[in-house]
């Protein structure tokens, strides 16, 4: 898709670089003139994308009148987030200064977002203990903006039943599908491990959102749901349901370069994460705390 900023006199290009390998070995001599425009389309400079080993959903836009060398790289929850923060960097005049567009990229396994952090992102969202291990994470990204600290919990009326390794094929579990939420996947997941069963015997039912578990839990789908404990905004409904804390969990940070502290893009991408924040249909994503003000 091809847009105009007449204000900024900057033309961007923007487009989607799906994660298609396999089926373009399968498909290679009737998709390659296809993915020739796609290449074209999107300008993906291939060699940078590849420093991570990975490869990667994105999305961009680039401004035609730039004589930057690189665009500004910024790693990502999901898809929607891309969107969003995609428009909000990409209608940005100072962009062109120091960058040549936006590639905005996201991934879905833990190991893939370490893998991220060696891929030279500009700005990047993870949690804490990912980036103190990986290579320089620490050393060149900083911290601006940080999502509460929570416990993960089993929340209903079998929690307690958890304990029980002979009574776990029982239960209707709900979890989360996406495999890199903490509280509703990798920690209980774990959990149930550790338990000494068999995972793959149990009845376990995979929702999209923390909202979806708590309806699935309310409506009587499942007898216990794995997620996090609001008290602010869980109390007064699930408040009478057992629980029992799974363990506690970092919130995930939003980290740039250092270079781009207190630059009008460092603005900018803070207002960027704000808006986006407050577009979240769960409440613990729209709170948001800016570590990190711009002061440019």
């Amino acid at each position: 898709m091809t847009r105009s900023d007449g204000s900024a006199g900057f033309r961007f290009l923007r487009g989607a670089w799906p994660n298609a390998l396999v089926l373009g070995a399968v498909y290679a001599l009737t998709l390659s003139a296809i993915l020739a425009g796609l290449h074209v389309l999107t300008a993906i400079n291939r060699a940078e994308v590849q420093t991570a080993p990975v490869s990667y959903n994105m999305l961009t836009c680039r401004a035609a009148d730039s004589r930057a060398a690189r665009p500004l790289r910024v790693y990502v929850f999901n898809h929607r987030q891309a969107e969003r923060v995609l428009d909000a960097l990409c209608e940005d005049p100072a962009l062109n200064i120091a960058f040549n567009g936006v590639e905005v990229v996201w991934q879905h396994e833990r190991s893939e977002v370490f893998a991220s952090l060696q891929g030279h992102f500009d700005v990047i969202v993870a949690a804490p203990d990912i980036v103190a291990r990986a290579p320089l994470g620490t050393a060149v990204l900083t911290p601006i903006a940080a999502l509460s600290d929570y416990d993960a919990v089993w929340i209903g009326d079998a929690a307690d039943r958890l304990l029980d390794a002979e009574l776990l094929g029982q239960l209707r579990i709900g979890l989360l599908r996406s495999p890199v939420s903490m509280s509703g996947r990798v920690m209980p997941e774990i959990a149930l491990r550790q338990s000494g069963v068999d995972v793959r015997a149990l009845d376990i039912r995979m929702y999209r959102g923390h909202k979806a578990l708590r309806v699935a839990l309310l409506s009587g789908e499942v007898d216990v749901i794995a997620t996090y404990w609001n008290e602010k905004n869980d109390s007064e409904q699930f408040g009478a349901f057992p629980r029992r804390i799974v363990g506690g969990a970092q919130g995930r940070r939003w980290y740039v370069e250092r270079s781009l502290l207190d630059s009008p893009l460092h603005c900018r991408i803070v207002e960027a994460l704000e808006s986006a924040s407050q577009e979240q249909s769960d409440p613990y994503f729209r709170d948001l705390e800016v570590l990190r003000p711009c002061r440019a």
